[in-house]
């Protein structure tokens, strides 16, 4: 029977900014291991990592290998812009 190991994630765009936060479950669906069973984000290894206070793209990677010895990867890409924040002033008398 083949394995039903399985990853899923989703990409995201972040407004870069001193209290903007990310974190690895952010981007984390679902995954499930070789039965089809549901997995927990703790079952998973991630690399990459994400800084929010600074405008990029950042690629985190999900990865999973099952009791068989399959592994499965997802890579989500998360997008960290520059604030598009602005204030227009006028002088005055």
């Amino acid at each position: 029977m083949a394995s039903q190991a399985s990853i899923d994630t989703k990409d995201s765009t972040l407004v870069a900014g001193p209290s903007t936060t990310w974190k690895v479950a952010d981007n984390f669906v679902s995954a499930t291991d070789e039965a089809g069973s549901a997995l927990k984000l703790s079952d998973i290894t991630v690399s990459g990592t994400v800084d929010p206070t600074k405008a990029g793209r950042y690629e985190v990677t999900y990865s999973y290998t099952d009791a068989a010895g399959n592994a499965v990867t997802k890579t989500a890409t998360i997008t960290v812009v520059a604030s598009q924040a602005s204030i227009d002033t006028k002088d005055s008398t």
